[in-house]
């Protein structure tokens, strides 16, 4: 592999598309590889890379899809895999080091299972205000219709960019699917967010994509080791977007179920969203650095 390809995420080999984003390529010390949430992309690896030790490489895993000619993987497993192949150009061997935030929690948990799979070590698997079980609210998603997955979209989107991203039920239902996502996409701009149409339909089939993948996904087995838990203080805004707050009774939101032994819990400043952001990504990348400096145990 090239510098220049694993820089622009893209192995050079016509049957395969490298998930690998280069954030902080530079470092002595082992990467860190970290799986976004359920839009795909890693913008939000930004700000944390900013704060990280100055020798602690950092690469996101971007959603397959989000590129012009992709398709978007619907198996957690196969999503698992296809990152590992990512992943393991830039370090073939353990110990690994993982992160996932929102709905990237389950994907890492299965990129993190798979490795251990192959005889591999995993010395952080670290989680971002992720469940670990599922939610009744996407019980029945294969059913949804357009309206309600532009309305669900969106509110991924208004957590992250505020109220001016917020789109009306009854809008959505007086016009037509291709009208909808372009109201969408109005509501971003309003908001500052500048995507071109075919951008934002490529998003649009990769939150489907990982909304199936999540909802499908059962693990096979407990973790072996600890989990790490990084869960946001401020809890009301990822209420609204679950659409429950039972879940969240759970000081683990689940993972404490499918782990072998006790799940390690931080508590950062923020709400589900701002926790990866200035100025509360300052204090989640300071414990964060104490995990990766000491394996977590603290």
């Amino acid at each position: 592999l090239s510098n220049a390809s694993i820089k622009q995420g893209i192995v050079e080999d016509d049957s395969y598309r490298s998930t690998l984003v280069s954030i902080q390529p530079n470092g002595s010390k082992p990467p860190l590889f970290f799986v976004p949430g359920v839009l795909g992309n890693v913008f939000d690896l930004y700000p944390l890379a900013q704060h990280l030790d100055s020798e602690q490489p950092l690469y996101g895993l971007r959603s397959l899809g989000l590129d012009e000619g992709e398709k978007p993987l619907t198996r957690m497993e196969d999503i698992a895999a296809h990152h590992i192949q990512a992943l393991q150009a830039v370090q073939p061997k353990g110990p690994y080091f993982l992160g996932g935030h929102s709905a990237g929690g389950k994907v890492v948990f299965e990129i993190a299972q798979q490795l251990k799979n192959q005889g591999q070590e995993v010395a952080l698997l670290a989680i971002m205000d992720g469940l670990g079980t599922n939610i009744q609210k996407y019980q029945y998603f294969a059913d949804w219709n357009n309206t309600k997955l532009i309305n669900d979209i969106s509110s991924f989107y208004q957590g992250s960019l505020g109220e001016a991203v917020n789109v009306y039920p009854e809008t959505l239902q007086s016009i037509g699917e291709e009208e909808q996502l372009n109201y969408l996409l109005e509501r971003l701009r309003i908001a500052g967010f500048k995507l071109s149409q075919d951008e934002l339909k490529r998003i649009f089939q990769v939150y489907k994509a990982n909304v199936k993948a999540d909802v499908d996904y059962i693990p096979q087995e407990s973790y072996p080791t600890s989990i790490t838990f990084f869960r946001a203080m401020e809890t009301e805004v990822f209420e609204a977007t679950l659409g429950e707050t039972t879940i969240l009774e759970d000081p683990t939101w689940g993972w404490g179920d499918i782990s072998a032994e006790p799940v390690t819990i931080y508590e950062i400043p923020g709400n589900h969203f701002t926790m990866m952001r200035e100025p509360h990504v300052r204090f989640l990348s300071q414990i964060l650095r104490t995990c990766l400096e000491s394996n977590c145990n603290l």
